[in-house]
């Protein structure tokens, strides 16, 4: 429900800035493997105990995860980006609450 109206609001910006940087040459490839190295970054923040640093590198990565759709309608789409977008969406899904784990083993690794 929040998404749909979240959605009206940042997608046209997202389709803007997908435009340029469509047009300036950068691929959707390359902002997902960037958006993927900076959810790698926030699980290593949040695994080191850097909470605020973490949850603003999760909020921009999930930003480039969003813009590398744009950039791919902006310019192709390919089969590959799609399958490199969601192998490294569940790659990113999972490292996040494998680095509460490490943070926290005892209170975060508990079964049951």
């Amino acid at each position: 429900m929040l998404d749909g109206k979240m959605r009206l609001v940042i997608d046209p910006v997202l389709a803007r800035l997908g435009k340029a940087m469509a047009a300036s040459g950068i691929s959707a490839n390359a902002v997902t493997v960037a958006g993927f190295a900076i959810g790698l970054a926030a699980a290593v923040a949040i695994a080191n105990g850097m909470m605020i640093a973490g949850l603003a590198l999760v909020l921009v990565s999930r930003l480039a995860d969003g813009l590398d759709g744009a950039v791919a309608r902006a310019s192709r789409k390919t089969d590959f980006g799609g399958f490199l977008d969601i192998v490294l969406d569940f790659g990113f899904y999972g490292m996040i609450p494998f680095a509460f784990v490490v943070l926290d083993p005892e209170a975060n690794a508990v079964a049951g």
